[in-house]
C-alpha cells in the first residue's frame, strides 16, 4: 500500500511539474481541475483514515496508561496530545505522569517535537 501511494504521489508530482498551462486546451481545463479536485478529496480521505487509526491506537494504549486516560477524560488533553503522550509513555511508562504534566502546560507543537 505504501508503495502505491508513493507511486501516485510521484506521478502527481511529475504531472504538475510538466504542466504547461500555455498548451492545455481551454476545453480540457475544466476536466483537469476536476481531476485535481478528486485527488484532493482522496488525499483528505486518506488522511482522515490514518488519523482515525492513530486515535484507535491511542485508545488501546490508554488501557495501560491510567494517568493519560484520566487527563483525556477530564479534558486536560486533546486527542492529538493523548496520541503523543501515549506513544511516549508506552515507550517509557515511568515518564507517564511527567508527560501528562508537560502536555498540560506546553503547546502541542512543543510537546510533539520534544526529545524523548
Amino acid at each position: 500500500m505504501f508503495d502505491q501511494v508513493a507511486d501516485a504521489v510521484q506521478v502527481l508530482h511529475d504531472s504538475v511539474g510538466s504542466l504547461d498551462t500555455a498548451v492545455v486546451q481551454a476545453s480540457r481545463t475544466k476536466r483537469l481541475v476536476a481531476l485535481f479536485a478528486e485527488a484532493e478529496r482522496l488525499v483528505a480521505a486518506g488522511k482522515t483514515l490514518c488519523a482515525a487509526r492513530s486515535l484507535l491506537d491511542a485508545a488501546e494504549q490508554l488501557a495501560e496508561l491510567p494517568r493519560v486516560a484520566e487527563a483525556f477524560r477530564s479534558g486536560q488533553l486533546s486527542g492529538a496530545q493523548v496520541k503523543a503522550v501515549a506513544d511516549a509513555a508506552s515507550a517509557d511508562p515511568s515518564s507517564e505522569q511527567s508527560l501528562v504534566e508537560v502536555a498540560g502546560r506546553e503547546p502541542f507543537g512543543e510537546l510533539r517535537d520534544r526529545p524523548p
